[in-house]
C-alpha cells in the first residue's frame, strides 16, 4: 500500500481503508491478471467477458472515485494557513556531527532559523536527534536548551519543536526498565540510566520543557530483537551507532499543544512508516503531524524523499 506514496491523488480512499486496503487492491488485481491469462494459455479457451469487466472494475472504481474526490476536494477550516518553517543542518551523522562542538551546531541552527522565519511563523521545527546526549530532569536547566528557549522568547509568536537525544538517570530506588544500561563507577558505585530518542517543545515564557519518547524503533540502530538469542550482532549494532540494550520508549503517542489549543504531533522518523501507530497521535488530539527525520543519516539514498512521501499517506488516513 506504501507504493502509492508518490502518487496520492490516486488513493484517497485510504482514509476508510489506510495502506492495508492498498496492499488489497494490489493483491486482488494481480489475482484477477493471472486468472484471466491463464485461462488465455488454455487452448481453445477464451476470456470470458466477466472476466475483463472485474478487473476494470477493480482498477477503475477505486482510482475514478479517488480521482473525483481529489480534484474536488473543498477545505472547510475557518481559519487560514499556518505557517511552519522546517531546519535542516544536514549534518553528516556518523563522522561529522559528533565532532562539531554543540555551540557552533547550535549557531548553524539558528543561522538557518533566522532566513526562514517571519513575523508570520507560528511553529519552527527542528530534526531528529538535533542536540544531545542531554539529561531528561534537566532540560529547562542546561545551557544549550536554555539557548533556544531564549530565542523562542524572542519570538513571542512561534514555539520551537526539536529532536533531541537525552537520557534519564536511575535513582538507587527507582524501578529499572528492560532498556536500562549500567556502568561502574567504583565499586558498589553503579551507575543506571536509559537513553532515548526524543522530540521536545520550548514555548515562550513557560519554564517546563515537555519531551515525548519515540516508540516505533528501527531494529538493530536504535534496538535489537530477542537480544539474548542475536547476541553475536552486537558488533554491527555498534557500528551503526546503536546500542544492544536499545532505546527507552513510552506507552502512548504524547501531542505538544500550542497556546491556542492546536496539538502538533512529534512523529520522530521510522514512526511515520506505520499507519495505524501516526492515528495514535491524532486519537490524542493531534491536529498536524510534524515528521522529524535526519537526513543527512541517508546519505545520498532516497529515504529521505521517501519519507516525505509517506507523510502525505499518512495526511489521508488521518
Amino acid at each position: 500500500g506504501n507504493a502509492f506514496a508518490e502518487h496520492p491523488a490516486w488513493v484517497q480512499w485510504y482514509e476508510f481503508t489506510g495502506v492495508f486496503g492498498g496492499s488489497l487492491w494490489i493483491l486482488l488485481a494481480n489475482l484477477l491478471i493471472f486468472q484471466i491469462w491463464q485461462r488465455y494459455l488454455q487452448p481453445g479457451q477464451g476470456v470470458p467477458p466477466v472476466r475483463w469487466l472485474a478487473l476494470a472494475a477493480c482498477l477503475l472504481a477505486p482510482l475514478g472515485g479517488s480521482l473525483v474526490r481529489y480534484y474536488t476536494f473543498e477545505s472547510h477550516t475557518t481559519t487560514g494557513p499556518t505557517e511552519i518553517v522546517v531546519v535542516q543542518p544536514n549534518f553528516e551523522p556518523h563522522y561529522e556531527k559528533f565532532n562539531v562542538p554543540d555551540d557552533r551546531q547550535l549557531e548553524r541552527f539558528l543561522h538557518l532559523a533566522d532566513s526562514a522565519v517571519t513575523p508570520q511563523t507560528r511553529v519552527l521545527v527542528f530534526p531528529e536527534t538535533s542536540f544531545g546526549p542531554l539529561r531528561d530532569r534537566e532540560l529547562g536547566k542546561d545551557r544549550l536548551t536554555r539557548k533556544l528557549q531564549q530565542y523562542v522568547d524572542q519570538h513571542p509568536q512561534l514555539e520551537l519543536i526539536a529532536g533531541l537525544s537525552v537520557y534519564h538517570l536511575f535513582a538507587n530506588d527507582e524501578p529499572r526498565t528492560p532498556y536500562v544500561r549500567s556502568r561502574v563507577r567504583t565499586p558498589g558505585d553503579t551507575l543506571f540510566w536509559e537513553s532515548y530518542n526524543a522530540a521536545v517543545q520550548f514555548v515562550p515564557g513557560r519554564d517546563t520543557v515537555p519531551i515525548y519518547r519515540k516508540s516505533k524503533l528501527v531494529p538493530g540502530a536504535e534496538f535489537l530483537p530477542y537480544r539474548r538469542i542475536f547476541f553475536f550482532l552486537e558488533p554491527l549494532v555498534n557500528k551503526l551507532d546503536g546500542s544492544i540494550a536499545g532505546l527507552g520508549v513510552q506507552p502512548s503517542r504524547s501531542v505538544f499543544t500550542d497556546a491556542n489549543g492546536i496539538g502538533y504531533a512529534p512523529v520522530i522518523c521510522y514512526e511515520s512508516v506505520f499507519g495505524e501507530y501516526h492515528t495514535g497521535y491524532i486519537r490524542a488530539g493531534a491536529q498536524v503531524g510534524l515528521i522529524m527525520t535526519n537526513d543527512g543519516w541517508w546519505d545520498n539514498t532516497a529515504g529521505h524523499k521517501q519519507h516525505l512521501r509517506y507523510a502525505s499517506l499518512r495526511a489521508i488516513e488521518t
